[in-house]
């Protein structure tokens, strides 16, 4: 008896009257080192995939090189084609509630400032500060005290006082 792959997958599907999500009913997830996966898995194309990924490609085509597929339902256990859309890793993250999603949606700093324009400062290694509150910080006594620390050490190294001795020599 030979099944098609289609029906080997509707096997395992329920349909949600509520929602229009297909939850998968099959096996559930993998094992790794941080607990089971929250997606279902099944035998498509002689290899293990994800059910959603291979929903996505039975239903919708390949997956582009480079792109992930999003639930738009948010529901991990469901492999509607329909919930699923192929987009860039980044893309999937800012799409989602983990910390890293929320700070990007952030549009004001804590104190109510505006984090646009000339009050944002954009970090090397990418977080973002309000000017203005570091303005703030800097005139108040706390930012002081570390700035005179600061100072005090930058003047023990070999850079401050070379810098300083070639700045005497100049005049």
């Amino acid at each position: 008896m030979n099944i098609s792959t289609e029906e080997r997958f509707f096997r395992h599907v329920c349909p949600e009257p509520n929602t229009g999500c297909w939850l998968w009913m099959g096996s559930g997830g993998q094992r790794t080192a941080s607990g089971l996966l929250p997606y279902g898995s099944f035998w498509f194309r002689k290899r293990q995939y994800r059910a959603h990924r291979a929903a996505y490609e039975m239903f919708n085509g390949p997956i582009p090189p480079g792109m992930t597929i999003d639930h738009l339902c948010r529901v991990s256990m469901c492999v509607n084609p329909r919930h699923l859309e192929a987009v860039t890793l980044k893309e999937n993250i800012l799409r989602g509630d983990s910390a890293c999603a929320r700070h990007a949606r952030t549009t004001h700093c804590t104190n109510g400032h505006e984090l646009t324009g000339w009050n944002l400062i954009v970090r090397p290694e990418g977080g973002r500060q309000c000017r203005e509150c570091g303005y703030a910080y800097r005139r108040s006594e706390r930012g002081r005290a570390w700035r005179r620390q600061f100072d005090r050490k930058r003047r023990g190294s070999k850079l401050y006082t070379t810098a300083i001795q070639a700045a005497m020599e100049a005049r």
